[in-house]
């Protein structure tokens, strides 16, 4: 879909399919007309941020090209995080975010966290504390 004029009510409404695609791995939306309200929207798409359900339930197999998201990484390297990890990276970022501004406990106890992620929340927190012990980091 590149070099397509393709704007922001477009990038929007591509956002919106990504929710609930689980087949595109690859997206080429470069060279268009989208700003960063369109940007954005497909960057919400990969990972929404706002909270752990929302990160759980964002589209973790396509990577959109034409605009930088650290979250999915580069199809084409050797990324430490394999498509199939994707989910627990999200979590784990939205776990070390919320960890920094020591609001983590608060937003369990406000029943913002549905209790069937736990496993998921522990097995991310167990991966990836133990893979950021060097230099690295997810983003």
């Amino acid at each position: 879909l590149s070099t397509n004029q393709l704007d922001d009510n477009d990038a929007i409404s591509i956002a919106s399919a990504l929710k609930h695609n689980t087949n595109l791995q690859h997206l080429d939306v470069g060279s268009n007309q989208i700003t960063d309200s369109g940007w954005k929207a497909l960057h919400k798409a990969e990972f929404d941020d706002k909270s752990l359900t929302s990160a759980a339930d964002c589209n973790h197999t396509c990577f959109i090209m034409g605009h930088t998201f650290e979250i999915n990484g580069d199809p084409d390297t050797n990324d430490p995080f394999h498509r199939s990890a994707l989910r627990s990276k999200k979590i784990y970022s939205v776990l070390s975010a919320r960890n920094k501004e020591c609001s983590n406990v608060q937003h369990l106890e406000d029943g913002d966290t549905p209790i069937q992620f736990l496993p998921d929340i522990l097995g991310a927190i167990q991966r990836y504390s133990e893979y950021n012990q060097g230099d690295n980091s997810p983003s």
